[in-house]
C-alpha cells in the first residue's frame, strides 16, 4: 500500500453534497470544471479526503490560487473595476459556464434474514435518483440544489441552499464567519468526524436512525433525529479547527408543527494531517495529479462534539397536547494512519415529556459506536461497525423495546471512480421485544444487501 502523506495532492473536484437528510451526493460537475478524478477529493464518494474537507469549506473553491486550476472558466457578470466604485455600480459576479447540473443513480438488492415480511429479496432498481447540481456565484457565494426521488417510498423533495462566504474577514479573520441560509446541517447536525452522509457503508448509522417511538394515535409526535433542517447557520474554520452555529426549523425539515425554533453547535479539533483550511496542502501552481495515489491517507486525529437543544410539541391520542423539550450532546474521535481509520463515538439525549399526558416520566436515550476501515487498495475498502441504542422508556407506553445493538460489516468496491459497488450485513445482536408488555414484537430484521451507485 502507499503510505504517502497527501501534502502534494492538488485540485479540488467532486465534493460530496447531502440531500433528503440521508445521503450524500457527490458532484461530478466538480470534476468536469476542474478536469481531475473524483479520487482527487475523495476517499470513495461520498466521503472526503483532507483536500476535498478544505475545498468544501472554502465555498467550492481550491483554498489556494483557485483560478489557476479551473479549467471551464465561469461567465463574468460585471467588470473587475465595479468593485472599485461599489454602491454606486452592482458588484460583480459569475455564474458556471456550463449548466451545473450531475445524475445520480442508486440501485438496490436486499435480502430479509429470517425476515417478517413475505418478500424475502427484493430488487430496488433504482432506489433513488437525484438530480444535482451547484455552483459559485463570485468570490464569495456559492450554491447547492438537489432534487431526488425515491421510488419504492414515493417520495420526492428538493433541498438547497445559499453560501454567504468570509464575512468581514478583514476584521475577524479569513474563513472565521460564514453564513449559509436555506437547508443546513448537511455537515453539522451531526457527529464532526462520523457524519451519516459521508458514511462508507450502505446502512446508515444507529445514532442517526434513532427517533423516539409512538404508538398509533399520536396526532403530534416529536420525530427528531439527526438530519438536514431548513434554517440558518454560522460557520468557520482555521488550520485546526472548524465550526457551526444554527437556528432550525425543528420537528419539521420544511414547516415547522410549532413557532418555537431549535438551535445546535458543532466544534471540530484536528492534530495533524492536512489542515481544514487546506495548509500543508497543494501551493499555489502546484500540477494537479490526475490519478492520486494514496489520497485517503491524512495522519491525524480528529476530536469532536456536538449539542442540540429544541422543543416540539406532543398531541396525545386523548388529544392532551404538551410540549416536549429534548437535548442532544456527543462526543467522537477519529484517528487516521496510513491505510487505516478507526472511529468512535456516543451521543446522550433526553426528552422531558415525550409521550404528553400518557407519562410524565423523562425518555433519556444513549447511542455508541466503533468503526475501523481499512484500505486494502486504492479502489477497495473493508469496513466493520458495532453500534448499541439504549432507551429509558416509561412502561405500559410502547409494545415493544428500543434497545438495539447490531454489526454492519461491509465491503465498498470503486469500479470507476464514480461506480461504486457495496457488499454489507446487518447483524442485530440485540433486537428484542419488551418483556413487560405482552405481543411485544419487532421488524428491524438482520438483511444483506447489494448496492450499485454511481453518478455522472
Amino acid at each position: 500500500m502507499n503510505g504517502t502523506k497527501p501534502t502534494a495532492m492538488a485540485a479540488v473536484v467532486t465534493v460530496c453534497l447531502l440531500a433528503a437528510a440521508r445521503e450524500g451526493h457527490a458532484i461530478p460537475e466538480w470534476a468536469r470544471k476542474y478536469k481531475t478524478s473524483c479520487a482527487t477529493c475523495h476517499e470513495a464518494f461520498p466521503r472526503l479526503t483532507g483536500i476535498g474537507e478544505a475545498f468544501r469549506l472554502n465555498g467550492y473553491r481550491f483554498p489556494q490560487n483557485d483560478e489557476a486550476y479551473v479549467r471551464i472558466e465561469p461567465v463574468v457578470l460585471g467588470a473587475e473595476p465595479w468593485k472599485r466604485v461599489f454602491p454606486e455600480a452592482i458588484w460583480p459576479s459569475t455564474i458556471p459556464g456550463t449548466p451545473p447540473i450531475s445524475v445520480r443513480l442508486i440501485s438496490d438488492y436486499d435480502v430479509d434474514i429470517g425476515g417478517s415480511t413475505e418478500a424475502r429479496s427484493n430488487f430496488k432498481f433504482p432506489q433513488e435518483m437525484a438530480l444535482l447540481m451547484g455552483g459559485t456565484l463570485g468570490d464569495s457565494l456559492s450554491f447547492f440544489l438537489e432534487a431526488g426521488f425515491e421510488p419504492a417510498e414515493d417520495e420526492f423533495g428538493v433541498e438547497g441552499f445559499l453560501n454567504i462566504e468570509d464575512i468581514f474577514s478583514g476584521a475577524l479573520g479569513e474563513n472565521r464567519l460564514n453564513l449559509r441560509i436555506g437547508s443546513v446541517g448537511m455537515y453539522e447536525l451531526d457527529l464532526p468526524n462520523s457524519r451519516d452522509h459521508q458514511r462508507l457503508t450502505r446502512f446508515p448509522y444507529l445514532k442517526n436512525e434513532f427517533a423516539i417511538h409512538y404508538p398509533v394515535g399520536f396526532t403530534e409526535r416529536n420525530d427528531f433525529n439527526l438530519h438536514t433542517q431548513a434554517g440558518v447557520m454560522l460557520y468557520g474554520f482555521s488550520a485546526r479547527y472548524q465550526y457551526a452555529l444554527g437556528v432550525v426549523n425543528g420537528n419539521g425539515a420544511i414547516e415547522d408543527n410549532n413557532s418555537e425554533k431549535d438551535v445546535f453547535f458543532q466544534f471540530a479539533y484536528k492534530i495533524g494531517g492536512l489542515g481544514y483550511d487546506g495548509s500543508g496542502g497543494p501551493e499555489a501552481g502546484d500540477e494537479i495529479p490526475v490519478t492520486p495515489s494514496g489520497q485517503w491517507v491524512d495522519d491525524s486525529v480528529r476530536l469532536g462534539t456536538f449539542v442540540y437543544l429544541g422543543r416540539a410539541d406532543v398531541v396525545d391520542p386523548l388529544g392532551f397536547g404538551e410540549e416536549d423539550r429534548f437535548w442532544r450532546l456527543g462526543f467522537d474521535a477519529k484517528w487516521k494512519w496510513l491505510d487505516l481509520g478507526l472511529t468512535g463515538g456516543v451521543v446522550f439525549g433526553s426528552n422531558d415529556e415525550p409521550y404528553g399526558t400518557l407519562s410524565d416520566d423523562s425518555v433519556d436515550s444513549r447511542v455508541w459506536f466503533g468503526e475501523a476501515e481499512y484500505f486494502v487498495y486504492p479502489w477497495l475498502v473493508g469496513t466493520v461497525r458495532y453500534e448499541a441504542l439504549a432507551v429509558d422508556e416509561p412502561t405500559g407506553i410502547l409494545a415493544t423495546g428500543q434497545d438495539r445493538a447490531r454489526v454492519v460489516p461491509s465491503i465498498l468496491a470503486l469500479l470507476r471512480a464514480n461506480v461504486r459497488v457495496i457488499a454489507e450485513a446487518r447483524l442485530y445482536t440485540k433486537n428484542e421485544p419488551r418483556e413487560d408488555v405482552p405481543g411485544g414484537d419487532r421488524d428491524d430484521d438482520d438483511a444483506f444487501v447489494i448496492r450499485v451507485d454511481f453518478a455522472f
